[in-house]
């Protein structure tokens, strides 16, 4: 039975590098990749996944209007072996749904750093930046996960993390406190 975490159409190939040898763009990115690939590996494998470290769901009700749900600076492995880097404080408004319950973190990319490119019709974004979505959800999306020992086992698929159960009060939001986040110690 093949494991759905190996997630390999082939076997892994990394550039030869020697005296004379012409590199491409294609050379570079094989080159990266490469590394990414087996550093994913590795985490989906042998780390599984969650919060690492930070990441602390509080609501704000300093403000006046709604109240705002501010997320600390941390680190999470998503079931596909991505590391989600949060480098500073986060704030996002509090949804309004009742029926949504947990916060989550997602790995995003965005291209970024355009310059100018001679022959090409305008700019190209020059850098790749690893990025994270916040969403909400009604469900748990690693609901049906299974823990061995001390850490959670990824799927292999492409889902977000839950950091925070919210609980819906009258008149007031709260983080569940007796949720306990999946979390790699």
């Amino acid at each position: 039975m093949k494991d759905p975490r190996l997630q390999l159409s082939e076997s892994p190939k990394r550039n030869n590098f020697f005296a004379g040898r012409l590199l491409t763009a294609e050379d570079f990115q094989a080159e990266q990749k490469y590394s990414r690939d087996k550093q994913q590996l590795h985490n989906r494998l042998l780390v599984g996944f969650g919060v690492v470290t930070g990441l602390e769901v509080s609501i704000d009700r300093s403000a006046k209007s709604e109240p705002v749900i501010k997320i600390t600076p941390g680190y999470a492995i998503d079931c596909l072996g991505r590391e989600i880097i949060l480098v500073q404080a986060f704030k996002i408004k509090a949804p309004t749904d009742a029926d949504v319950k947990y916060v989550c973190i997602r790995y995003a990319e965005n291209e970024t750093d355009p310059i100018p490119v001679p022959g090409a019709d305008g700019p190209r974004n020059s850098k790749i930046e690893e990025s994270f979505e916040i969403i909400f959800q009604a469900v748990n999306p690693t609901r049906g996960h299974r823990r061995r020992k001390s850490r959670w086992l990824t799927c292999g698929q492409d889902h977000a993390i839950p950091l925070a159960r919210l609980k819906q009060a009258p008149d007031t939001l709260r983080v569940d406190g007796r949720y306990h986040r999946p979390s790699i110690s």
